[in-house]
């Protein structure tokens, strides 16, 4: 009897997301009058998304063996800038030097937590603060504009591409390697997994370099959608990353039920919320205070109160 409820209480965790996912699409498609399903409004939302998805996909890395990457938003402006100087230089360095730099921050935030054992989480809110003060600094006094000719990459089909590229090999990476099998048994069970002959530290800083790729590419497309750097460079990131990831079903404690398609629905939840909510005329202030109800009760739903505690 025991076993027959936990599994009807996973299977409503499962559900949940897709459920959300569902509810939201279909509320707004019947409800204003056609405006939610225009093409235009498709491609907004997948221009939207498109940053947060990307984010998610190196995100959940991290999140798998139980860690939350507040570095997003921080680490992107730093690449954002390094991006941009780089453009000056060739269009074809942006990409590049965006995602080395996107690196080198995860590496050094995973130096950090794996080997002076300080809390993932702190080491990523430090990597934020310092990335956003140094954008607001340097772009007052630097003018970091992408190359010109990045403006025509600016349109929907181009994000849905990288979108499904970032996806499929964040996909294949976290389903079928030691890569996300290992950081899940990590989430799961930490010293089971190194008993069992699992180089945490090592599969750990494995987690943090998916991450810093996706950051060089959240760079990328920064500089495509804003046309430089600007002091709010990276602003909001790992919150709203954070919120499509719950949204989605991923667990905070991550382990072996965390699903990549889950970034997907959490990030189109969310913004098809946004969206949904702004064509109602509903006021901007009003709608940050939905969203956030909305993701409390995510929450309550999706949690596993009997997981371990988030690993530090």
């Amino acid at each position: 009897m025991n076993e027959k409820r936990k599994k009807e209480k996973f299977d409503l965790k499962s559900a949940v997301p897709f459920m959300g996912f569902i509810i939201i699409f279909l509320l707004f498609s019947l409800t204003t009058g056609g405006r939610f399903l225009t093409i235009s409004n498709i491609e907004t939302l997948m221009i939207q998304a498109a940053l947060v998805i990307v984010a998610s996909v190196g995100a959940a890395f991290v999140m798998a063996h139980g860690n939350l990457d507040f570095s997003l938003g921080g680490a992107t402006a730093i690449s954002c800038m390094a991006a941009a100087l780089a453009g000056k230089i060739s269009p074809l360095l942006v990409l590049p030097v965006g995602m080395i730099a996107g690196v080198i921050l995860s590496l050094v935030s995973a130096f950090v937590h794996t080997q002076m054992h300080v809390p993932a989480f702190v080491v990523g809110m430090c990597v934020m603060i310092l990335g956003k003060g140094m954008t607001q600094t340097l772009s007052a006094v630097i003018i970091m504009n992408a190359p010109a000719s990045f403006s025509r990459l600016n349109v929907a089909w181009f994000y849905g591409l990288v979108v499904l590229i970032v996806f499929v090999a964040g996909y294949i990476l976290m389903e079928h390697t030691k890569i996300g099998q290992y950081n899940k048994a990590i989430g799961s069970n930490a010293e089971a997994a190194l008993l069992s002959g699992v180089p945490v530290n090592r599969y750990k800083t494995y987690a943090f370099i998916m991450s810093g790729l996706c950051i060089g590419a959240c760079a990328f497309l920064t500089l495509i959608r804003s046309g430089g750097v600007s002091s709010t460079c990276g602003q909001n990131l790992e919150t709203n990353t954070l919120i499509a990831v719950v949204l989605g079903g991923i667990p905070l404690s991550g382990g072996t039920r965390l699903r990549l398609y889950s970034v997907l629905l959490g990030a189109f939840s969310f913004y098809m919320l946004s969206n949904g909510l702004s064509i109602w005329g509903v006021n901007p202030d009003l709608v940050n205070i939905v969203k956030g109800a909305v993701f409390i009760l995510f929450v309550y739903f999706t949690y596993d109160r009997n997981s371990s505690a988030i690993a530090i």
